[in-house]
């Protein structure tokens, strides 16, 4: 009975989407001959409550195209209910090639029209085949409350504490080590004797310890500032650093509070011992998270927010975009972990990534997480993830999606040996294209072929298994369009269908795109996992975003409104780290994910429903300087490429470090590059080049090779190093990369004006070389070196380090904000 009354509620609350085929629509079908294909849309349409596969125009105006010709279709509201209305179906030559005007000749039914009245008079009488409402159990995953109380104290820890305890295990061992430390610390959340607020020193009573904290009551937190040890070994300048910030913690705010904590816990993890000696055991399990960090997480996990998915989380390097991507997850994930087995869902919660290294990451942060979280340890509901069944649903969670969608396919043809990616394709692309006879086509750079193929031509969905031609093309909105059509049309006729082709369908390569649209084509796409997490999402395509977002259980279901912004969709990204050819533009990455996502929940064109998009401004990694550093870069690009909206980072830490330093590449430097063993060198070649790169090298050649000739240093190209940070890096020889590859006379002709450079087409690879320099200047936490030659130093890095030339950068208008 109960399911039976939430079923007729359902049927009440839902909006419903229905397909009217107007009687010119239906008098064009049967003059074309398509009247069966049009039937079959309409009934697609209606049963998935999606315009999933429809391209958007102007409202109302959809389209769908079905071979040559194109179905035209405007939506119509009514109530809250919305009316596909069939308006005209015609080749594509009859529409001509400006659809605003064709659009202004058409006539939208209202919902005075009789015909339409009577219409849907019929339809809202008669039960319409759609898909099912979410079982109970599906609703549960969606309204659990997935917060915990923080207890009446917050217990903040500096780093100095964190160093300290890593210091005192080593000097004592481990067996009883840190029990003298927790009574200590036991007795100070105790302590409510006269004074108490004032005392920031507190001694055991038999071991040789002493605990240097402050209390902050009107912030409700408590700051341990170093546990020292006076039975360990000489630690005379430990005791001093302590003392400084102990004395200089007593004017801070609850800001710098937060600045100067590494990690965080409530103050009830300290009545248990066990618990609270697990928290040390992990730094990242009990970040002390920033505001912005933390309203990130409130605006999805507490019960009193609307819901706050789908949500994207935008951040610079080392802004911790991912990190809190994965502390959302953990919670996901343990709330289907600590269900009894009758009662979770047959999947978990699934985390994705195309970044290998950004998965292990990943995977072992939310262990750490189940292990030692202070939270999830005190809350009782433990993950025994040395039960062999937990530990095979929790590993299940982290896939690397293109071999998620490899297992999907069981297709012998995705074979790892003919997977194509940009590397690859810019050999095969040297060899077809560069001394080939069309001049235009040797002038065409191999990041524009590139990057048509993957998010045009393969990457958007164009219907029954069509790629997206030259005609598709030119039909997307203004916002949308990256290259001019003459370039398109070259990419289509001379690359594509001239040689790429033929390489991906008779010789057996592919690429991502290919794997993602069999798997669609073939209707592999599981929908059962309750929660989809992306990381580095910037470079999904539209074909890939459908997929995703099929993957949800939820996206096989009908939901009720209230439910939208419940389902668990989260991404995080940087459209400015996108290192693969992908066009990339914030905007048309906003619109992609709203086509492909959020008008995939509510087919409701007027539905409140958005993405939410949270973007963190601070620098968790990174000293000041170097942050200073990032900064010019991202507004030297922003400069040449007129980038209106870019904003600088905020350091969080509040140590300053050194400036980068810049060495000529003479025997001096080569001489302690070579001595340092403990430098990681980043290289401005493509992940793969690295040893090619270090072999055709005359200096890294004599000591980054072993006796069998693989690099046996530290030599990583951006892409390789992308998710990582280490604390001294040096940048190699990137300004002679950019003189030789005709990127610093790029920049000098678009900063002098010159109207033959705005074209978008001729700066992809000077884009993709800015992200490049970005991503491997952003990997250093304390110290930076920028080592290159004499003329790549004056050419290329003058714009960091030429007074004039930062002058110039910071106007009056950045000079507040930038420097």
């Amino acid at each position: 009975m109960i399911a039976r009354d939430h079923a007729a509620r359902f049927i009440e609350e839902v909006i419903m989407q229905y397909v009217y085929v107007t009687p010119q629509c239906l008098k064009d079908a049967a003059t074309i001959g398509t009247q069966a294909e049009i039937e079959a849309l309409s009934v697609k349409l209606i049963f998935e409550q999606s315009t999933l596969g429809l391209q958007r125009h102007p409202r109302p105006f959809l389209k769908k195209r079905i071979g040559k010709t194109r179905v035209i279709i405007a939506e119509v509201q009514s109530g809250d209910d919305v009316v596909l209305c069939f308006l005209r179906h015609l080749y594509k030559k009859d529409i001509g090639d400006d659809y605003d005007a064709f659009f202004r000749t058409l006539e939208i039914p209202s919902t005075d029209d009789p015909e339409l009245t009577v219409f849907l008079s019929e339809v809202r009488s008669t039960p319409v085949r759609v898909k099912e409402p979410p079982t109970d159990l599906e609703r549960e995953y969606l309204i659990l409350d997935r917060t915990s109380e923080m207890g009446g104290l917050t217990i903040l820890e500096s780093p100095l504490w964190i160093d300290s305890i890593r210091a005192i295990k080593e000097s004592r061992g481990r067996q009883g080590l840190l029990t003298p430390i927790w009574e200590v610390l036991h007795e100070i959340g105790d302590d409510r004797t006269d004074g108490w607020q004032q005392r920031c020193v507190r001694n055991h009573d038999r071991h040789g310890m002493k605990v240097l904290y402050r209390h902050f009551p009107q912030y409700d937190k408590l700051f341990l500032v170093a546990p020292l040890d006076s039975a360990g070994q000489d630690n005379s300048s430990l005791i001093k650093k302590a003392e400084d910030l102990l004395t200089r913690s007593e004017s801070f705010r609850d800001e710098q509070l937060l600045r100067s904590a590494a990690r965080a816990y409530p103050d009830y993890i300290l009545y248990d011992r066990e618990v609270w000696e697990s928290t040390q055991a992990s730094l990242e399990a009990n970040l002390a998270l920033s505001p912005e960090e933390g309203d990130v997480l409130a605006h999805v996990l507490q019960p009193d927010r609307d819901g706050g998915f789908p949500l994207f989380i935008n951040g610079r390097p080392g802004s911790g975009k991912s990190t809190i991507l994965q502390y959302l997850f953990a919670e996901y994930l343990h709330a289907h972990l600590s269900r009894p087995r009758g009662k979770r869902l047959s999947k978990p919660p699934l985390y994705l990534t195309y970044n290998e290294r950004l998965l292990e990451n990943a995977r072992k942060l939310v262990e750490d997480i189940f292990h030692c979280g202070a939270i999830k340890l005190a809350a009782g509901n433990k993950v025994d993830l040395n039960d062999k069944a937990q530990r095979d649903d929790f590993d299940g969670a982290f896939v690397y999606f293109r071999e998620f969608l490899r297992k999907l396919s069981e297709d012998k043809r995705f074979n790892t040996a003919k997977y194509m990616d940009y590397h690859r394709f810019r050999d095969f692309y040297a060899s077809n294209v560069s001394y080939g006879p069309d001049a235009r086509l040797r002038k065409l750079a191999p990041e524009v072929a590139w990057h048509v193929l993957r998010t045009y031509i393969k990457g958007k969905n164009a219907g029954e298994a069509d790629y997206f031609d030259p005609d598709s093309y030119s039909e997307l909105p203004r916002d949308e369009i990256t290259v001019t059509p003459e370039t398109y049309e070259l990419v289509w006729d001379k690359v594509w269908n001239g040689w790429y082709r033929g390489y991906c369908e008779q010789d057996g390569y592919w690429d991502d795109q290919d794997l993602a649209r069999f798997v669609l084509d073939q209707e592999l796409t599981p929908s059962e996992y309750p929660a989809v997490f992306c990381d580095e999402s910037q470079d999904f395509t539209s074909i890939e975003l459908e997929l995703i977002f099929r993957l949800s259980c939820y996206s096989s279901k009908r939901l009720e409104s209230y439910y939208l912004t419940k389902v668990p969709y989260a991404f995080a990204g940087d459209p400015f780290q996108t290192l693969n050819p992908t066009g990339f533009r914030w905007d048309a990455i906003k619109a992609n994910f709203h086509d492909n996502i959020v008008r995939q929940l509510s087919p409701d064109a007027h539905s409140k429903i958005d993405f939410t998009f949270k973007e963190l401004a601070y620098n968790y990694r990174s000293t000041e300087n170097i942050v200073r550093f990032c900064n010019l870069v991202q507004l030297k690009r922003a400069e040449i490429f007129g980038i209106k909206d870019v904003k600088p980072q905020q350091p969080w830490t509040m140590e300053k470090g050194g400036w980068p330093s810049y060495f000529e590449l003479d025997l001096g430097t080569q001489s302690r590059l070579k001595d340092q063993s403990e430098l990681v060198i980043l290289v401005p070649c493509q992940e793969g080049e690295e040893h090619a790169f270090v072999s055709n090298d005359p200096f890294l050649s004599l000591f980054a090779l072993d006796d069998k000739g693989d690099v046996s240093r530290s030599v990583l190209s951006p892409m390789r190093a992308k998710g990582l940070e280490f604390g001294r890096v040096v940048l190699y020889k990137f300004g002679e990369k950019a003189i030789v590859d005709g990127h610093v006379e790029l920049m000098r002709s678009l900063e002098s004006g010159d109207s033959n450079y705005k074209v978008r087409e001729l700066t992809l690879g000077l884009e993709y070389f800015f992200n490049g320099l970005y991503v491997a200047a952003s990997r250093a936490q304390k110290r930076l070196l920028v080592v290159d030659s004499d003329i790549g130093l004056e050419k290329f890095w003058s714009f960091a380090t030429t007074p004039d030339e930062i002058d110039s950068l910071l106007t009056e208008r950045r000079r507040e904000e930038w420097s």
